[in-house]
Protein backbone atom coordinates (compact mmCIF):
# COMPACT_ATOMS: atom_id res chain seq x y z
CA UNK A 1 0.00 0.00 0.00
CA UNK A 2 1.42 3.35 -0.73
CA UNK A 3 2.00 5.59 2.06
CA UNK A 4 0.41 8.42 0.13
CA UNK A 5 -3.13 6.80 0.14
CA UNK A 6 -3.00 6.64 3.64
CA UNK A 7 -3.13 10.15 4.21
CA UNK A 8 -6.37 11.84 4.26
CA UNK A 9 -6.21 14.05 7.91
CA UNK A 10 -8.49 16.07 9.65
CA UNK A 11 -7.99 19.66 9.69
CA UNK A 12 -7.91 21.62 13.17
CA UNK A 13 -8.60 25.37 12.94
CA UNK A 14 -11.32 26.15 10.11
CA UNK A 15 -12.82 29.11 9.93
CA UNK A 16 -15.19 28.66 13.02
CA UNK A 17 -13.41 27.67 17.05
CA UNK A 18 -14.09 23.68 16.97
CA UNK A 19 -15.44 23.33 13.51
CA UNK A 20 -13.26 20.60 11.90
CA UNK A 21 -12.78 19.94 7.93
CA UNK A 22 -11.59 16.78 6.20
CA UNK A 23 -9.06 17.73 3.82
CA UNK A 24 -6.23 15.82 1.93
CA UNK A 25 -2.65 16.40 2.56
CA UNK A 26 0.84 15.54 0.82
CA UNK A 27 3.29 14.42 3.68
CA UNK A 28 5.53 17.31 2.30
CA UNK A 29 3.11 19.38 4.12
CA UNK A 30 2.96 18.34 7.26
CA UNK A 31 5.80 19.16 9.97
CA UNK A 32 6.09 16.77 13.54
CA UNK A 33 4.33 17.85 16.46
CA UNK A 34 6.80 21.23 17.83
CA UNK A 35 6.22 20.38 21.22
CA UNK A 36 6.96 16.40 20.65
CA UNK A 37 8.28 15.30 24.79
CA UNK A 38 9.63 12.02 22.93
CA UNK A 39 13.56 11.96 22.95
CA UNK A 40 14.02 9.06 21.57
CA UNK A 41 12.08 6.17 19.33
CA UNK A 42 9.24 4.64 20.17
CA UNK A 43 9.44 1.38 21.15
CA UNK A 44 6.29 0.27 19.33
CA UNK A 45 7.34 1.78 16.08
CA UNK A 46 8.25 -1.13 14.51
CA UNK A 47 4.59 -3.00 15.32
CA UNK A 48 3.03 -0.01 14.40
CA UNK A 49 4.96 0.04 11.09
CA UNK A 50 3.42 -3.49 10.37
CA UNK A 51 -0.06 -2.42 11.13
CA UNK A 52 0.05 0.37 9.15
CA UNK A 53 0.90 -1.79 6.39
CA UNK A 54 -1.17 -4.74 6.64
CA UNK A 55 -4.55 -2.52 7.64
CA UNK A 56 -3.58 1.19 6.84
CA UNK A 57 -3.72 4.41 9.11
CA UNK A 58 -6.65 3.23 11.51
CA UNK A 59 -5.92 6.82 13.85
CA UNK A 60 -5.11 9.54 11.47
CA UNK A 61 -3.15 12.15 12.68
CA UNK A 62 -5.39 15.66 13.63
CA UNK A 63 -3.44 18.51 12.21
CA UNK A 64 -3.07 22.47 12.64
CA UNK A 65 -1.77 25.10 11.05
CA UNK A 66 -0.55 28.16 12.81
CA UNK A 67 -1.35 31.68 11.23
CA UNK A 68 0.80 32.73 8.66
CA UNK A 69 2.64 29.21 7.98
CA UNK A 70 2.49 27.08 4.80
CA UNK A 71 3.05 24.18 6.20
CA UNK A 72 0.63 22.04 8.79
CA UNK A 73 1.33 20.30 11.96
CA UNK A 74 0.51 17.33 14.01
CA UNK A 75 -2.11 18.87 16.52
CA UNK A 76 -0.91 16.64 19.44
CA UNK A 77 0.49 13.06 18.78
CA UNK A 78 1.41 11.22 15.73
CA UNK A 79 4.59 11.82 15.37
CA UNK A 80 5.48 8.08 14.92
CA UNK A 81 2.90 7.86 12.64
CA UNK A 82 4.22 10.26 10.40
CA UNK A 83 8.06 9.13 10.50
CA UNK A 84 7.02 5.42 9.60
CA UNK A 85 4.43 7.26 6.94
CA UNK A 86 7.74 9.44 5.46
CA UNK A 87 9.80 5.68 5.55
CA UNK A 88 7.51 4.10 3.80
CA UNK A 89 6.72 6.90 1.18
CA UNK A 90 10.77 6.67 1.03
CA UNK A 91 10.75 3.50 0.21
CA UNK A 92 8.11 3.51 -2.22
CA UNK A 93 10.33 6.51 -4.01
CA UNK A 94 13.92 4.14 -4.40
Amino acid sequence: MCASHLLNRWLHGASNIGEQEMVQVSLEQIQPFSLNPRVTRNPGYDVLKASILARGLDNPPVLTRRPGDEKYMLASGGNTRLAILNELWAGDAA
